[in-house]
């Protein structure tokens, strides 16, 4: 399933869904923009793919970061767990 809530089941799709979402985010803040302004929206077409890999690049961090963290919390629960092993209640 491609929304699991399990990281390591879709690790494979997830690399691939993340640059796709984050780049169609970055295209589509661009054409957004341009609407606003009232400008034809291919008005400057190297921003739209400059967008794109900014807003793929921006997701892929996003996702790594987000992995990192997932790893770190463990340790720290893993560190407060034998810290507080010999407090008695």
């Amino acid at each position: 399933f491609f929304f699991s809530f399990s990281r390591q089941s879709v690790m494979p799709n997830s690399v691939l869904f993340s640059t796709l979402w984050g780049s169609s985010l970055g295209f589509t803040t661009v054409m957004y923009a341009n609407w606003l302004m009232k400008v034809p929206l291919s008005r400057r077409p190297w921003e739209h793919l400059l967008a794109a890999g900014v807003g793929a690049y921006a997701s892929l961090s996003f996702d790594r970061w987000a992995d990192k963290a997932e790893v770190e919390l463990e340790e720290k629960i893993k560190m407060r767990v034998e810290a507080n092993k010999n407090i008695k209640v």
